[in-house]
């Protein structure tokens, strides 16, 4: 919902989907999911997914989870610290 709220008012958002998040990923992307429809409004801000992290929870082939870039720069997970140095990242 936030990334929904801060797109909607013209920041610029891209999710990073990491740890168990992206089970939850493969999860809301079934179309009987109550909560699909909100995958669904925020799909174009999703940019990387863990790639060792949807290993971990057993959904890095899911074609659902597949489809979105596995990043794997720093020890097979995203490095937030390079999107940080780039601007790209706040806390």
């Amino acid at each position: 919902m936030t990334a929904r709220e801060l797109s909607e008012h013209g920041d610029d958002v891209t999710l990073i989907v990491d740890g168990a998040g992206t089970e939850g990923l493969a999860t809301l992307a079934e179309p009987e999911h109550s909560a699909h429809a909100l995958l669904q409004s925020v799909r174009n801000l999703i940019g990387r997914t863990c790639y060792y992290c949807s290993g971990a929870v057993g959904v890095r082939n899911k074609p659902k989870v597949y489809q979105y870039l596995l990043l794997r720069k720093y020890t097979q997970h995203p490095s937030l610290r390079a999107l940080l140095e780039k601007g790209l990242l706040t806390f």
